[in-house]
């Protein structure tokens, strides 16, 4: 489906996952109010298998309706099937080399206070909502476009899907990590205080947000400069940089968890994060196949201007509904918006009449939906 450019079906599939543990978990409260935890873990553990069933048929659905005829079989193995095998090794090394790294963390957060695990998890969360809206988004959307252009050898156009794809993605990216990195204490306090999650709990997990999100931007481009490989079937090339990634993230959690505990294992994630971004920039440019030209590098400079203005006007801002982000639902989600929603009018105010909004694009795109 992503290959023919049909991205929402495939997108959705794991909204059904999650659809699937949100029943599982109200059967559990149906049943007994979730006093038999046991119970309501086995409901959750059967939620997942289920899930992947409804996922299969929703995209087998939508594919045959895209007019894809898949049928069950006699595997053979062709030319195409082992050109497939040789791409698809390395990465599964590279997923690999993803899990030993959740490893790793899980190793040195054993070794921390009590509650380590949950802060990070916790401030994994805000880090992820960004992320998987614009980096996954990104880096799927621009694949087969990319490959389309590099079968027809039109380096022009495979350059221009990258830095216009490079260019949406800061342009959305760096104000969320500045934006989660000034206003991490409102937010984080406005989604997880109560209960057991205390004032300490809230301190504790701002700080892994803020060290979490300086990575952020460095995420995204990852997810946009590897479709450049994969576009040109070098699979390996993405593994080599995660493996010396995964080096430089032991050597750092060595140096700044003593120093900072939690927070320093999030910051060394973040910093290696970069290293890989630069690794990948780096070979592209040696290569020939992606260079960030001059206009891009303007534009990233006001894009990073407006949001340190806006930055500056959260942290401003922000110990004004202090007394809010701890207090009923209805303070809370309104303190939050408020702050979040003048970030943003800041933000893309200054982005647009700084020209890091590219108008031109924006008049294009307009022209041809009024044409339309």
């Amino acid at each position: 489906l992503n290959s023919i450019s049909k991205f929402a079906a495939a997108a959705f599939a794991p909204v059904l996952l999650n659809l699937c543990m949100i029943a599982a978990l109200l059967t559990a409260i149906f049943l007994d109010g979730g006093a038999d935890t046991e119970r309501a873990a086995m409901l959750l553990a059967w939620s997942v298998s289920i899930a992947g069933v409804v996922q299969m048929i929703w995209l087998w659905y939508w594919a045959r309706k895209a007019g894809f005829r898949i049928s069950i079989q006699r595997p053979r193995f062709t030319a195409d099937v082992r050109e497939l095998g040789v791409l698809i090794l390395p990465a599964v090394f590279g997923a690999g080399i993803y899990q030993i790294s959740r490893f790793i963390d899980l190793f040195f957060l054993g070794r921390l206070e009590e509650g380590s695990f949950v802060f990070l998890a916790l401030a994994d969360r805000l880090n992820q909502l960004p992320l998987g809206i614009i980096g996954i988004a990104l880096g799927t959307a621009i694949l087969p476009a990319l490959s389309r252009f590099i079968a027809q050898k039109d380096s022009g156009g495979a350059q221009r899907v990258q830095s216009n794809a490079i260019e949406l993605g800061l342009l959305l990216t760096v104000p969320a990590a500045v934006g989660l990195f000034c206003a991490a204490q409102p937010l984080v306090s406005a989604f997880y205080f109560g209960g057991k999650f205390g004032m300490d709990a809230v301190t504790n997990t701002a700080s892994v947000v803020a060290m979490l999100v300086i990575g952020l931007p460095a995420y995204v481009l990852v997810k946009v400069l590897t479709p450049g490989f994969f576009a040109r079937k070098d699979t390996k090339t993405p593994v080599y940089t995660a493996a010396a990634s995964l080096v430089i993230n032991i050597v750092l959690n060595l140096s700044l968890i003593p120093i900072m505990g939690v927070a320093g294992l999030a910051l060394a994630g973040a910093l290696a994060a970069w290293a890989n971004c630069v690794m990948l920039y780096a070979i592209l440019h040696k290569r020939g196949h992606f260079t960030v030209e001059p206009d891009l590098f303007v534009r990233i400079g006001r894009i990073m201007i407006s949001a340190t203005a806006m930055g500056g006007v959260i942290y401003g801002l922000a110990p004004f509904g202090q007394s809010y982000y701890n207090a009923g639902a209805f303070a809370r989600i309104v303190s939050i918006v408020a702050l979040v929603g003048t970030g943003a009018l800041v933000y893309f105010a200054l982005a647009w009449f700084t020209g890091a909004i590219d108008r031109s694009k924006i008049t294009m795109l307009t022209r041809k939906q009024t044409s339309q």
